[in-house]
């Protein structure tokens, strides 16, 4: 590029324009159809957007490299990846030297190309490969970003989108969901619903917009959401209803609506789907088996194997992200086993769990998944797998090595939009807190505050027990009553009441050689409450 002394006082924009009028041909015509791009863009792309045919397609390489010999381009290399960038103040000399016919063509070229590689992508997120699938559609999201607000900018409900912007706008909603940012999305797929090209993309929207309603604990709107979609997606769509279900405290309603989407998968095709409603159905099992009614151990062993089965079923297809949430729902009702077994005397609080297969098998289980779930990018579901983390670490009794755990999970909590997930962060830094001796109110009343926003029952249950707990041995023997009574309103309806038992335990003093409580939660409060009786402590 010529630089702009040659011409004086003469703008920049003009010594732009002579140096793109001194171009040959071909090299002119490439950097104005590659306008079309609106971020730095894979010789693929170019190769497939910018050449009108087989022979041109050959030349592309040896163009681009003339127009970044010239200046005008920036090879730009992120993971080992080169792109191609154009200079931002050459985006309008670049495209007026060529004719807006050319220009148009181009644009429907680019259009056409996007949409098929977002589908192919998105295509690819629930089988093997899905890794390298959601690395490209990470690199893709600036263009895909600004093709969906393109598509976007006219609010008309009049103003259908067509079915190639449906397919950029839901691999963009999937990338977002997977790797944030999660502000806003609810919106956009709530406009884009308005004007969905087709019922196939209407009911794949509702699909997207269901599963962050439930990571924002909005599982009545969740719910609204995707029953609609039924018809059109029943598995699918049946799977997520069975997750807001579950997340409503309706464990039994749950594993109805997991019933009849494995009977529309009877014929073993729809591999995935099945591996999703088994999923929920082992989730459903090992909430109905927390129940401190619940006489048998075959209830929560029944949840074990189903996990199994969905962790296999997964495991066939390359879906690292469900295997990887198979594995931690396996690791989870390990520590549940560990809790059933712990001696619960009558007074004083319970020994720690010592190290046990099951143990083990929880913390194998739990680093597994954070491997997989770190491979395939899936910040959630890595997030997931630290905090159970966290919890093996409470119930090997060290908590600085929970307090570790903890502060690692912290980065990808700040960017996951999960209430759920951040409730359950809020309430292990009480624990944490409590482990290393400090009886903290504040932190009680913060998880408390996480899981109301959560709008889960059982983590409302958990929250208003340990702060009763806490509360109590803190000397505040009045507020500990109010949350033992919020406490109780939770559990009506609800199988989770494990850590109520516990909670009466200590504020009350309340017997529970009855039926020992099996949920892991419980466990951790008696112990780790129960060591801090004749400990100093701090508290606020």
């Amino acid at each position: 590029l010529r630089g702009p002394g040659r011409y004086g006082d003469t703008s920049l924009r003009e010594a732009f324009a002579s140096s793109v009028t001194d171009l040959d041909e071909p090299l002119r015509a490439l950097l104005g159809r590659a306008t079309v791009f609106a971020a730095p863009f894979e010789l693929a792309a170019a190769e497939a957007v910018l050449a009108d045919d087989e022979a041109d397609r050959a030349l592309v390489l040896g163009r681009l490299d003339a127009l970044r010999d010239r200046s005008m381009l920036r090879l730009l290399r992120d993971e080992g990846v080169g792109r191609y960038a154009l200079l931002r103040s050459m985006r309008p000399v670049a495209q007026a030297a060529i004719s807006a016919a050319t220009y148009a063509r181009t644009v429907e070229r680019h259009q056409a190309w996007l949409a098929s590689t977002a589908r192919d992508l998105r295509g690819r997120l629930d089988r093997h490969g899905a890794a390298e699938a959601l690395r490209r559609l990470q690199r893709l999201r600036d263009e895909l970003g600004a093709a969906v607000a393109a598509s976007m900018a006219d609010s008309s409900e009049a103003k259908k989108l067509d079915d190639d912007h449906g397919a950029q706008l839901l691999a963009l909603a999937e990338l977002r969901l997977r790797r944030g940012p999660h502000e806003g999305l609810v919106e956009l797929l709530s406009a884009a619903l308005k004007r969905a090209p087709s019922a196939e993309t209407t009911a794949q929207l509702r699909l997207v917009l269901g599963r962050q309603l439930i990571a924002e604990g909005r599982f009545g709107e969740a719910r609204v959401a995707v029953e609609a979609a039924v018809t059109r997606v029943g598995p699918e769509a049946l799977a997520l209803l069975g997750q807001a279900a579950l997340r409503q405290g309706r464990a039994e309603e749950a594993r109805a609506f997991c019933a009849r989407g494995l009977q529309l998968c009877r014929d073993g095709i729809a591999v995935h789907t099945t591996g999703s409603l088994l999923l929920v159905e082992a989730e459903a099992l090992c909430s109905l088996g927390h129940s401190a009614l619940a006489g048998s151990a075959a209830v929560p062993d029944a949840a074990a194997v189903t996990a199994e089965r969905a962790a296999d079923a997964l495991r066939a297809i390359g879906d690292a992200h469900l295997e990887a949430t198979a594995l931690l729902l396996i690791g989870q009702r390990a520590l549940d086993t560990i809790a059933a077994t712990l001696a619960w005397p009558t007074e004083g609080p319970p020994a720690k769990p010592s190290a046990s297969p099951q143990l083990e098998r929880a913390a194998t289980c739990a680093c597994d998944a954070l491997d997989l779930a770190e491979r395939a990018g899936e910040t959630r579901t890595a997030l997931a797998a630290r905090l159970l983390l966290t919890v093996v670490a409470l119930s090997r009794g060290d908590a600085e090595e929970a307090a570790l755990s903890l502060q690692n999970a912290q980065p990808a909590l700040d960017r996951v939009g999960d209430a759920g997930m951040r409730a359950d962060a809020a309430w292990l830094q009480l624990v944490v807190a409590t482990a290393r001796g400090r009886l903290s109110t504040s932190l009680a009343a913060d998880a408390v505050e996480r899981a109301q926003v959560a709008a889960d029952r059982g983590r409302m249950l958990r929250a208003h027990c340990w702060q009763a707990a806490v509360l109590r041995r803190a000397g505040n023997l009045d507020a500990a009553e109010v949350a033992i009574e919020h406490a109780e309103g939770w559990a009506i309806g609800s199988a989770v009441a494990a850590d109520l038992i516990v909670a009466r335990w200590l504020v009350h003093g309340d017997s529970v050689v009855a039926t020992p409580p099996r949920g892991a939660s419980a466990a951790l409060m008696a112990f780790w409450l129960g060591q801090l009786v004749n400990r100093a402590t701090t508290s606020d």
